[in-house]
Parts: C-alpha cells; sequence; structure tokens
C-alpha cells in the first residue's frame, strides 16, 4: 500500500466524519470506511457501524473509534482468505495492544470519559456539539487509523 493511497484513505475517512447531512459518518464508520478503503471492500458496508457512535448507540460507552477498529479486524478476517480461526488469538493481542494504546494516548476508553459529557439524549448530543466537545472525536479516528493500517496489511 503506497503512502499515498494510505493517506487518500484517511482523508477520505476524516472528510466523511466531519461532514454533515445524510452522507456524514460516525467516528465507528469513519474507521470502518478507512479499512474498507485500504481492503479494496465495498464502501456501502459502513452501514454495520452505524449504531456503535457515541460509545455505542450515544451511551458513552467504548470510544466507536476503537469499536470501528474491531470491526474491521473482524471484516479483514472475513474478506481475505486465509485469516481463518488460527489468526483470531494474535488479532486479539494486536487489537488489545491498539486499546491500551489509546487508552494511554488520550487517559480513557470510555466515549462519555473521553468528552467530559453525556450525550445519550438528544438535548445532551447537542449540547455536546455546541460546546464543542466532540472536536477531539478527529484525533480519535485519526490515530485509529493510523494504528490499524499495518494490521490491515498497509
Amino acid at each position: 500500500m503506497t503512502e499515498d493511497k494510505l493517506a487518500q484513505a484517511k482523508d477520505a475517512a476524516l472528510e466523511a466524519f466531519r461532514g454533515s447531512g445524510p452522507s456524514r459518518l460516525n467516528c465507528a464508520q469513519a474507521v470502518l470506511r478507512f479499512s474498507l478503503f485500504m481492503m479494496e471492500a465495498e464502501p456501502g458496508l459502513v452501514t454495520v457501524a452505524r449504531y456503535f457512535g457515541g460509545g455505542i448507540a450515544r451511551t458513552g460507552q467504548i470510544c466507536g473509534a476503537v469499536s470501528g477498529a474491531a470491526l474491521s479486524l473482524g471484516f479483514r478476517d472475513h474478506l481475505i482468505s486465509g485469516h481463518g480461526p488460527d489468526v483470531v488469538p494474535a488479532t486479539i493481542e494486536r487489537l488489545q495492544v491498539l486499546m491500551r494504546g489509546f487508552e494511554n494516548e488520550f487517559g480513557a476508553l470510555p466515549c462519555a470519559t473521553l468528552l467530559g459529557c453525556e450525550i445519550s439524549t438528544p438535548e445532551s448530543y447537542k449540547r455536546a456539539k455546541e460546546t464543542g466537545a466532540t472536536e477531539r472525536c478527529s484525533l480519535f479516528v485519526s490515530w485509529v487509523c493510523d494504528q490499524l493500517a499495518p494490521l490491515l496489511g498497509a
């Protein structure tokens, strides 16, 4: 995978994440979009990550970017021949390393902790957007994409 293609995949994912309207992707979808681009897979598959944003359905649990990484590795196993059950233990270990790295880099794994606020209701989500609490989410998506690229064979 060339550096240009890697940058193009990441830029496209971040652009879709930062966008607005019906084509906007949540954090999990953006990471999955990056991965699908890297694997030259159907981009429409991002819909499977629809409810992982905001810590799964905006409950503030594990960061959607991290959930997107787990989904991406599952798709990698499914889409690329040769990634059968024997790869699972190594992938689990690599995903755990990614998660520990994320926690070390940003101080937490739960979305609500990362944002410093609750986002489970339409009102609290709107307030989080208005106060800029969600501005850091692009950093989370970007960092996860960088860590995920080598795991995808880039």
